[in-house]
């Protein structure tokens, strides 16, 4: 996020050009893309793990 936050101030500024400031969102996108399928996958093992388990009545707490 700090990336993209000095890659649009440097844009703004004219310091940085549009396929600069693009390419930052694109690896700030990239970055919250990853962190949501780590955790996606995070839960989908836990989920397996306590049904392989038979705790079941732990998945939604």
């Amino acid at each position: 996020m700090e990336n993209l936050r000095i890659n649009r101030e440097h844009y703004i500024n004219g310091m940085k050009n549009m396929t600069e400031l693009l390419d930052a969102q694109r690896q700030w996108q990239q970055a919250l893309t990853a962190r949501n399928t780590a955790n996606c996958e995070y839960l989908q093992a836990k989920t397996r793990y306590l049904i392989l388990t038979g705790r079941r009545e732990q998945i939604n707490h």
